[in-house]
């Protein structure tokens, strides 16, 4: 997973994983998300809510294409440079048929 800040509030992010279940897989999502910080306090740090849109693609048996809706929350340390956060996006699939599916991650990050 990496991030790319745009500017408080917003960044691109994105991912890519692989599966070795079923003959194996390569998933891909990017994402524009939109903070709301300061909606919530904190003793040190910030905590954000988040919202975003963004496309996935996954290549297994069929190609997959979808668009995602990620919704989550994230809290910024303040002495490290670190996130933490949990998201759950709802993926509306458009390729190889429509469809609802949807995905979640929880991760903590490392800023470069």
């Amino acid at each position: 997973a990496a991030k790319y800040w745009l500017g408080v509030p917003s960044s691109i992010d994105g991912a890519v994983a692989w599966s070795f279940v079923h003959r194996g897989s390569l998933y891909l999502h990017a994402d524009y998300q939109y903070y709301l910080f300061g909606v919530a306090s904190v003793q040190s740090g910030r905590l954000g809510f988040f919202l975003g849109l963004g496309g996935r693609v996954l290549f297994a048996d069929d190609f997959n294409l979808g668009v995602r809706v990620p919704v989550g929350l994230i809290y910024l340390f303040s002495e490290v440079p670190l996130d933490l956060f949990l998201e759950v996006a709802p993926v509306l699939e458009l390729l190889p048929a429509t469809a609802a599916s949807g995905g979640a991650a929880i991760g903590l990050r490392y800023y470069f």
